[in-house]
């Protein structure tokens, strides 16, 4: 591993280790107490996993998760901004994190530049596991690539660079999680480079987990495995998971599968070309145990692609960014172009994806905290922008109160919305006096923008239809008045994902407005009642003038 800036030697293991060490010396000479330590080593196995054994081989527990089979070419599928394929330019290209990369983490896109996919992705169901594909200018690999492929190096089989995968999803930009090779990490006395899984909540794409507490190494697996039988050689998997201790093809080799980690070579003429594929287990995205999120495979799931050499700034290198929008300059503080929401389940997702709370008031109600995802497109070299471009508001009587639109009344417009944050929204609704009290649902309907979307429609969501609803021929139940049904032309509806998020709509509690009233009365003023008496009740039932509807008496 050429080493340009050796990030791997200082570790949150590393760092743990030695803390360790330090509090069992002092323990010996009696300075801490025995309570203390028991504190300390908590402290200490939070800051990381546990270290792999190292050298990891098939046989010593590095193993985390199992190697699983590598996709067939026809099962990769390019990721995509707007349906558009991401193309990041592998010749001039002004979208990094403000240096230069090297040849082996400069993203390209095929010998005629912006022709082929960047990026591509695959989903095994069947041993949950997500695999990324990485298209690059140059070879990245280092171990087998000569004549011989000789004993491992402690550096081996990657050069130093990271190649990042961040994931958003709350869709405010920034990473939640993040998984990458990262062939730093390999070091004298922890041999083979490896990859991880991350997770922050933090307003950053800083992945610096050994220089920041709320950013948390989830767990790990070996980039690949070292012969337990005297040989000191890398496995090869022989790009069908059977791991040999021998490379036969020597300096003409074309794949090196290293078991959770492969490099292919793609093109020697008129250019040339690798792809850089890693395998990340689902549990990657599991930050439960620390109180953080857990990706399932129905989660929908915005990405980004980054190369770089530093924890601290993982955007540094080359950020890939689809072929419209080259002028960007990645900066770990700023929101990032994040692409089309997918599902591994289910592929991309076309439409906005909107999250509703509840609420009440009187009078003036701000409806707020409203989150609509889609994809991020680059504004500006340093800025970007979301493609929805309307959210709308809107209202239905939950008369029977069990907040359920299942009252025969019909969903009405109530406001538009205005952006607050890349993904927040938010409107200030003065609900009109003629509404009765009680409790009310409010639902959401976004739209995205038409020109950055490859079909050439308008994706419409409404958050308080399912997508059997929407699907249908029939005109859904309590369809607004205002709007078209079915769709016009050049728009298409949606519902949310049908798993995750679902239905949304809100309760809003109107405090204000009428309410019907009842009086009884009775003949018998001082209530006195004698054997044989008939007393005559009268009740006296007020609609008020401002119910457009009868009132049924049962």
């Amino acid at each position: 591993m050429n080493s340009l800036i050796n990030i791997g030697k200082t570790d949150s293991s590393a760092i743990d280790k030695g803390f360790v060490m330090e509090m069992k010396k002092n323990f010996n000479k009696g300075l801490l107490s025995l309570a203390l330590i028991f504190i300390l080593l908590a402290f200490a196995f939070s800051r990381s996993t546990l270290a792999n054994p190292y050298p990891p081989t098939l046989s010593n527990g590095a193993d985390h998760y199992p190697t699983a089979t590598w996709p067939d070419d026809a099962d990769w599928i390019p990721y995509t901004h707007g349906g558009y394929d991401d193309e990041d330019p592998r010749n001039g290209d002004p979208s990094n994190g403000g240096t230069r990369p090297q040849n082996y983490v400069n993203v390209s896109s095929g010998c005629d530049d912006q022709s082929l996919p960047s990026i591509y992705y695959s989903y095994d169901s069947g041993t949950n596991t997500i695999f990324f594909r990485w298209r690059v200018e140059q070879i990245a690999n280092t171990y087998g690539t000569g004549p011989n492929p000789g004993s491992y190096s402690a550096g081996d089989p990657w050069n130093s660079a990271l190649w990042t995968v961040f994931f958003d999803v709350d869709g405010d930009g920034f990473r939640e999680f993040a998984v990458h090779l990262d062939g730093s990490t390999g070091s004298p006395g922890e041999e083979i480079d490896r990859v991880m899984g991350i997770y922050s909540d933090t307003p950053s794409m800083s992945i610096d987990y050994v220089g920041d507490g709320n950013i948390h190494l989830l767990t790990h697996n070996p980039t690949a495995y070292v012969d337990e039988g005297g040989t000191d050689y890398v496995y090869n998997f022989q790009n069908k998971n059977d791991p040999v201790a021998s490379w036969p093809s020597g300096s003409a080799e074309t794949v090196w599968d290293y078991g959770n980690t492969r490099s292919v070579l793609v093109s020697e003429s008129p250019c040339v070309e690798y792809f850089v594929d890693y395998q990340i287990p689902l549990g990657f995205l599991d930050a439960s145990a620390i109180g953080g999120a857990t990706v399932t495979a129905d989660t929908p799931l915005s990405l980004f692609f980054a190369t770089a050499n530093s924890l601290q700034n993982p955007v540094q290198k080359d950020a890939v960014v689809q072929g419209d929008d080259l002028a960007f300059t990645s900066d770990p503080n700023r929101e990032s172009p994040f692409g089309d929401y997918i599902t591994l389940n289910g592929g991309t997702l076309e439409q906005p994806i909107i999250t509703v709370d509840a609420m009440s008031g009187c009078s003036t109600t701000i409806l707020a905290s409203h989150v609509v995802r889609d994809s991020l497109y680059v504004e500006d070299s340093t800025s970007v922008l979301p493609t929805i471009t309307q959210v709308d508001y809107y209202y239905y009587y939950d008369a029977n109160g069990d907040g359920d639109p299942n009252d025969g009344e019909t969903w009405t417009f109530a406001v538009a919305a205005s952006r607050d944050s890349v993904s927040g929204w938010s409107g200030s609704w003065n609900a009109p006096p003629d509404l009765p009290k009680g409790q009310y649902l409010i639902g959401v309907r976004a739209q995205d923008n038409v020109s950055k979307n490859i079909d050439g429609n308008t994706h419409v969501t409404w958050s308080f239809y399912s997508e059997t609803e929407i699907g249908g021929v029939p005109q859904p139940d309590g369809w607004p008045a205002t709007d078209t049904w079915p769709a016009p032309t050049n728009v298409e509806y949606f519902a949310n994902p049908k798993l995750d998020p679902g239905i949304q709509y809100g309760t809003f509690l109107n405090d204000c407005g009428w309410t019907p009233t009842v009086t009884k009365t009775t003949s018998d003023a001082d209530a006195t009642i004698t054997v044989n008496e008939t007393i005559d009740f009268t009740m006296e039932i007020t609609n008020d003038a401002r119910n457009p509807d009868n009132m049924t008496l049962k």
